[in-house]
């Protein structure tokens, strides 16, 4: 994408809700979210297209609640 970009774990959380920099890799470690990609020896980051696309996945669930993906 054109105007995708690295977003840092603050961003991420904010983005996700406010949730603990802990409940952003429990629940990619678990497949929920989306994995973080390492951009720098000390440094990862979440691609905004993929976190984009994982709210826009949570709305569908929200909406058609008896999908594969609410169980």
């Amino acid at each position: 994408m054109q105007n995708d970009r690295f977003l840092s774990i603050a961003e991420t959380r904010k983005i996700a809700g406010d949730i603990s920099a802990r409940t952003v890799y429990r629940w990619s470690e678990r497949g929920e979210f989306p994995s973080p990609y390492q951009i720098g020896p000390n440094r990862v980051g979440w691609l905004q297209s993929e976190l984009q696309e994982w709210l826009l996945n949570r709305k569908e669930v929200r909406q058609y609640p008896d999908t594969p993906e609410a169980a």
